[in-house]
């Protein structure tokens, strides 16, 4: 609704929707679909607030694997099954196959989790310790020598840019995964206060950080401030409201909603 608001006045301000090369579906058929949250499927394109896209994947993903452990779990091929949800992301990010529900990103980060738990539970279990800090201190490593190529050279270096993402999908991402749960110095560096609090609010900031480029962009519109958006004081004032206004999301919305349901989940089970 914020943004429905927003990207309307912007349209009266400039006659377009916001990035409107992006943004390519604000119809009421649109609007219906993300209050369902189907926005992420290929039953429509882009529309509204843009990285909500990811709330559809996230339901789907959840469904499927309640589905797929379900099913597997009844012949202890869990594991099996998540490599075959794996590959199949895999498959769909390499032909660029499309689907409807189904998103090849999803896909690979989500069962690449799965199967990154079980392997971390392992390691965890290993009664060899000599073994279990050779597998840390190479996963640790590994992620510092693919961070510096990246930071030299740029991600597109890893794949064409298409496939870039299967690259944090399946290596970067696991691999600072694995080294939170494994590595206790690693955790104990993302534990401090900064990293916890910047990590309590990041799903509000990831989803509030796109209303925030149009209130900039049309506040400047309106008081014709003549911002450059590519000045670092610009830069830094946009990262500024994004991280507190997602802080005022996070307790006054987020956390609240979050209690409030647990509330009622636990006075059904009474």
């Amino acid at each position: 609704f914020c943004v429905l608001f927003l990207q309307l006045l912007h349209r009266r301000l400039t006659g377009v929707f916001f990035v409107d090369e992006l943004i390519t579906d604000n119809s009421i058929l649109a609007f219906v679909m993300n209050l369902m949250c189907l926005q992420g499927t290929s039953l429509l394109g882009t529309s509204f607030n843009a990285p909500s896209w990811y709330l559809s994947v996230l339901l789907v993903m959840y469904i499927l694997f309640y589905v797929v452990t379900y099913v597997a779990g009844k012949y202890d091929m869990e594991n099996m099954a998540y490599a075959a949800m794996l590959l199949l992301g895999l498959v769909m990010a390499v032909k660029n196959y499309p689907s409807v529900f189904l998103n090849c990103r999803g896909l690979i980060g989500f069962f690449s989790g799965c199967l990154l738990c079980e392997a971390c539970s392992r390691i965890n279990s290993m009664a060899d310790k000599w073994k279990k800090n050779l597998l840390i201190w190479s996963a640790f490593f590994v992620l510092l020598i693919i961070c510096a190529i990246g930071i030299r050279y740029g991600h597109a270096v890893f794949a064409p840019s298409v496939l870039v993402v299967v690259v944090y999908g399946m290596v970067i991402w696991p691999l600072l995964v694995f080294l939170v749960v494994c590595m206790p110095a690693f955790r104990w560096v993302l534990r401090q206060k900064p990293f916890l609090f910047l990590g309590k609010v990041s799903f509000s900031m990831y989803l509030i950080h796109f209303p925030v480029m149009i209130v900039l962009q049309d506040a400047n519109i309106i008081l014709n401030l003549g911002l450059n958006y590519e000045a670092k004081k610009v830069f830094i004032l946009y990262v500024f409201l994004v991280l507190v206004i997602s802080v005022c999301c996070y307790y006054l919305v987020e956390r609240k909603m979050t209690n409030y349901f647990k509330g009622v989940c636990n006075e059904k089970k009474l």
